[in-house]
């Protein structure tokens, strides 16, 4: 478990994943500790937005993030957001839910969520587990369809959950989140994804 704050620790987020050649299957569980409540069909455009929820952002490069073509460019310490997505090097997007449990996404790079295969479920338990399913299609992410799924490829994930809903009225509030990985929730940096090893 990877927390980016003390008050993270408490939420016990775990991470499973597999794979096989079309697929890469993820699940995020993430311990909760109050109902949701924000409910809005236009999530996207409108406040409260899928982030102002609990939610799951995932972020995957197809190769390994150590590589020099995803470190940011002229030395800076994080990409500029519009640099990071004009890129075409890393795919990004979010999983979440209404309190009726009727599941919501957004695409942030790439359109990992409408590629052909995608699945996702996001089980609300309310006051004690969230489960974040994900049948991921390597062909719908950045330079996916040039990756070979095979024992010892190498790609970079990271995702971040956002523990709790937000209080977007509250210019104050801030958020907790737990982390795997790094270079999404705090900045844009591809190499802050953790390299993985495909084994069988």
């Amino acid at each position: 478990n990877y927390n980016s704050d003390e008050a993270a620790k408490g939420y016990k987020v775990s991470l499973n994943m597999a794979w096989d050649e079309e697929y890469l299957y993820v699940a995020v569980k993430l311990r909760v500790g109050k109902p949701r409540t924000y409910d809005n069909a236009d999530f996207t455009s409108n406040p409260p937005h899928i982030f102002h929820r609990r939610h799951v952002m995932t972020a995957i490069v197809t190769g390994d993030p150590t590589d020099a073509k995803y470190l940011e460019p002229n030395g800076d310490a994080y990409w500029d957001w519009s640099a990071a997505y004009s890129s075409g090097l890393a795919s990004e997007w979010t999983i979440s839910a209404q309190p009726d449990g009727s599941n919501i996404k957004a695409d942030h790079f790439g359109a990992v969520t409408g590629g052909a295969g995608f699945q996702y479920v996001v089980g609300v338990s309310g006051l004690d587990y969230e489960v974040y399913e994900q049948r991921i299609p390597w062909a719908a992410l950045a330079g996916g369809a040039n990756f070979v799924a095979q024992e010892d490829a190498v790609f970079g994930y990271a995702f971040s959950s956002c523990c709790e809903e937000i209080d977007y009225e509250d210019d104050e509030a801030e958020s907790i989140y737990a982390c795997f990985g790094g270079g999404i929730a705090f900045g844009k940096s591809f190499s802050e994804y953790v390299p993985i090893t495909l084994v069988k």
